[in-house]
């Protein structure tokens, strides 16, 4: 009885989230873009891995601004070889 209340006690401090089935596949995923993008851009794979998880759990705009990290990386793959300069910040 003492465990079961202990249990239940540190059960109610904690959220639980539910993903629908079809959104299990994108949580926790750094290769969601397949092998090649993970191979090729290892370091977008958090924001990837990121992107997926936040979509599965419905956070959109989250999943967007991560995926915008990820555009990132390809777009300054594309530019480099034609010596594209980046643009001033403000």
């Amino acid at each position: 009885m003492e465990l079961r209340l202990a249990v239940l006690t540190d059960l109610r401090k904690r959220i639980f989230l539910r993903l629908e089935d079809s959104a299990e596949d994108l949580y926790e995923q750094t290769r969601l873009f397949g092998d090649e993008v993970a191979e090729r851009f290892p370091k977008a794979a958090y924001d990837i891995n990121e992107a997926g998880s936040c979509l599965a759990a419905g956070r959109y705009t989250a999943s967007v601004f991560h995926l915008m990290r990820v555009a990132e990386y390809g777009l300054r793959t594309l530019a480099k070889p034609l010596k594209v300069k980046s643009p001033k910040t403000f």
